[in-house]
Parts: C-alpha cells; sequence; structure tokens
C-alpha cells in the first residue's frame, strides 16, 4: 500500500482509510467461511478455556495487543502520520523484544538492523529504477502510442486485458508500477 501511494501520489493515511471497511469485512467472511467449513467437517471444539487461562494469555499478549491501537491512536489523533507511524511501530516492537520479552539480545541488533538495510535499499534501488523508467515513458508518451496501437488493433478489450492481467498478477508490485499513470 505505501508503495502505491508513493507511485500514485495518493495520501497514505486515506488508503489506510478506505481499507479499513473491506479489511472488516473481509475478516467477517473468512471467519464465517471457516466456521462452515470446520462444521460440515465434523471437527470437534476445543474445550474453553478457564478464566485464569484467558487472562494469562491476555496479560501476555497485551503488548502486541496494544500495537494496533498504537498505530491507528496515532495516525486518527494527527499525532503522526502513516509514514512515522512506521517508524513507531518499529521502535516499539524493538522496545518490546528487547526490554519486556526478552527474546532478542543487544548483540544480536546489529545483525537485524544490516539485514533490514540490505532488504529496504535492495527494494528502494528498484522503486528508483522504477520510477525513473516510468517517468521516461511518460516523457516518450510510450503508453499513449501502445494504447493507440491496441485500440486499432484488437476488437476485444478482453483480449488484450486477459493476459495482461495474467502477467502482471506474478508480482503485485510490477502492477502497481507498470499501471499507474
Amino acid at each position: 500500500m505505501i508503495l502505491y501511494a508513493m507511485v500514485s501520489n495518493d495520501q497514505l493515511e486515506a488508503l489506510f482509510l478506505t481499507g479499513f471497511i473491506p479489511g472488516l469485512m473481509i475478516i467477517l467472511a473468512m471467519s464465517f467461511y471457516t466456521y462452515i467449513v470446520c462444521r460440515k467437517a465434523g471437527m470437534k471444539r476445543r474445550k474453553a478455556p478457564s478464566v485464569s487461562e484467558a487472562l494469562t494469555v491476555l496479560r501476555e499478549s497485551c503488548w502486541a495487543l496494544f500495537l494496533p491501537v498504537l498505530i491507528f491512536g496515532g495516525i486518527y489523533s494527527g499525532l503522526f502520520t502513516a509514514n512515522e507511524a512506521a517508524v513507531v511501530a518499529c521502535f516499539y516492537a524493538f522496545f518490546v523484544e528487547i526490554v519486556i520479552h526478552k527474546d532478542m539480545k543487544m548483540r544480536d541488533v546489529k545483525k537485524v538492523v544490516v539485514t533490514s538495510a540490505i532488504t529496504s535499499s535492495t527494494l528502494l534501488i528498484i522503486v528508483a529504477g522504477a520510477s525513473v523508467f516510468g517517468e521516461y515513458l511518460t516523457f516518450e508518451q510510450i503508453p499513449g502510442k501502445i494504447a493507440a496501437v491496441v485500440v486499432e488493433n484488437i476488437s476485444s478489450p478482453g483480449f488484450f486485458c486477459s493476459p495482461s492481467m495474467c502477467c502482471c498478477s506474478l508480482s503485485a508490485c510490477s502492477w502497481i508500477l507498470s499501471q499507474q499513470p
């Protein structure tokens, strides 16, 4: 979504807002589907946890459950933008891993940072190259020329769109970068 916002010059906050309700609908639909399939398959229900077990699990997961509240609360209250929320979420997760859960040691931090930097820089180089290529295509008006050839020579829109969608569905990033003006 961040890549789409960057390429299309849309506001990331608006994209997050527009994706919230469809996301909830997908959660409900998948939950309903899972319920129906499990019921038809005759799967047994697990015994409900006791109150003490539920409270123990809730206490252990409270730090993770607070992260969405922190992100959405910060964005919607205006404390920070969606991009800044990503940074806040990283620092929060880092704090929880090092201080609270103690799953990661300080000596592991360097390795994690280097790996993240390599991955991020690789992606940014790809996006930069795609942006330059997109500017070149726009400057030379190549999409318009291709569209003119397609309109003149192909009578059915489905004949062109089907192979194009099949090829672009291999990678969401390639579709976003190739289909945005």
